[in-house]
């Protein structure tokens, strides 16, 4: 499965996301959309006054073993289609989200 969901950047990885909020229990990845190009992500937190968003930085920096403050929101902090900088190289993020894909 090629993922087109992520993006080599000069300092990381770019990750585009569909968020689902509001589900009974975070799970990521939670499936890849091929017509999207979207990796999906639950959190369990409602998208009130930035709780989902925060559960989902947690969630991506736990899956990936990334430091607190490791991954960032470049796009869509308001919606449920978001673009996240993630502190890791391309290549072992990808292989990472195959592993768990599968």
């Amino acid at each position: 499965m090629m993922i087109k969901a992520l993006e080599s950047t000069g300092g990381g990885t770019r990750l585009d996301l569909k968020v689902i909020a509001g589900a009974p229990g975070a799970e990521f990845p939670a499936g890849y959309s091929e017509w999207r190009e979207r990796v999906t992500a639950k959190v369990s937190s409602r998208a009130r006054d930035g709780a989902a968003n925060r559960e989902l930085l947690e969630t991506l920096e736990s899956f990936f073993g990334l430091d607190s403050g490791g991954a960032s929101i470049v796009s869509g902090r308001r919606s449920n289609m978001k673009t996240v900088h993630l502190d890791i190289d391309a290549d072992a993020a990808g292989e990472m989200l195959k592993n768990g894909l599968e």
